[in-house]
């Protein structure tokens, strides 16, 4: 990868703290997103549902690294046989609306290591464009207002602009309408992937289907959060999705009875198939690896976004 040249993150005013060296190579880690409760409102006219939601970031991360191109084409590499390479990636989609709004016409060498489960309701395809938002300015060494850079987030979905702000955030309308929770507790949680990809859209149908709709109190998990009382927290979970997920692929009930029956408070995050469970100490996370025999990624809440890092060649 080369010398160390330096740290930069982009500022609140969009604005770049070091200029860089020519010839430079820039790595962003995308954090995973939690929902640690999911409600659906209604219908939009226009087809999008409304939510009330809390938006979290843990440290799972998927890690991009991006290279300058002379030409404009967007070249992009994952190790994840599940994740496209053209223009269907979020990714490609965010670069190419990059190039379009600062007028550069450079391109992008992207490589990308996936570590978020990939169709798990955890935001990976929406934090990589976000991450790849965020780097982007550094690349092509771009003076870019970051209300513009917002604009991108906002047009490419509804979890980007979140993934892109980052920290603990209450999320309505569509997901975009963001309300930052101040919260000093230290979350530690047990992700649990499942083999299982399942389409937003899919389980949104499935939802609008449902004679009966579960609601849950966002109100009282912002209220734990705000006050650190992880009891709370673990007793008030919930998302209004999980039966329609469920409906799609049924066999994970199964895990959640499971798990449920064994005490813990195991819950689906967004619209996918990953489960995860807030840990109370280190004896959960013990006691859990006894009672489940599937993969168990332990993790822990993130307030703020990694920095950008830029290296020479």
């Amino acid at each position: 990868m080369g010398d160390f040249l330096v740290e930069v993150i982009l500022t609140a005013k969009g604005q770049r703290e070091m200029l860089l060296k020519e010839d430079t190579m820039v790595e962003v880690l995308a954090p995973g997103k939690l929902n640690l409760g999911l409600n659906v409102l209604g219908i939009r006219p226009d087809g999008y549902h409304m939510l009330d939601t809390v938006f979290v970031m843990v440290d799972i991360f998927d890690t991009i690294t991006l290279e300058e191109r002379k030409d404009n084409r967007i070249v992009i590499n994952c190790d994840h046989p599940l994740v496209p390479s053209g223009s269907d990636n979020i990714v490609w989609q965010a670069v190419r609306k990059m190039q379009a709004m600062s007028g550069v016409t450079k391109g992008a060498e992207i490589v990308i290591n996936k570590r978020i489960p990939v169709g798990g309701g955890m935001a990976g395809g929406s934090s990589d464009a976000a991450a790849v938002l965020r780097a982007l300015p550094y690349l092509w060494k771009l003076e870019v207002e970051r209300k513009m850079v917002k604009k991108i987030a906002c047009q490419l979905g509804a979890d980007v602009l979140y993934c892109f702000l980052g920290g603990v955030q209450r999320g309505k309308g569509i997901g975009t309408d963001l309300t930052g929770i101040v919260s000093k507790c230290k979350l530690s949680f047990a992700v649990l992937p499942q083999p299982y990809e399942i389409t937003t859209s899919k389980v949104f149908k499935k939802w609008d289907a449902l004679a009966d709709k579960t609601t849950y109190q966002i109100n009282d998990i912002e209220k734990a959060l705000v006050s650190c009382d992880n009891k709370l927290l673990r007793s008030v979970l919930g998302n209004a999705l999980e039966p329609a997920v469920i409906e799609i692929q049924p066999e994970l009930e199964q895990n959640l009875t499971s798990l449920r029956s064994k005490g813990f408070n195991a819950q689906l995050t967004g619209s996918g198939s990953t489960i995860f469970v807030v840990l109370d100490d280190q004896k959960d996370i013990l006691r859990l690896q006894k009672k489940y025999n599937g993969e168990i990624l332990q993790c822990s809440l993130l307030t703020s976004l990694p920095d950008v890092k830029c290296y020479t060649k």
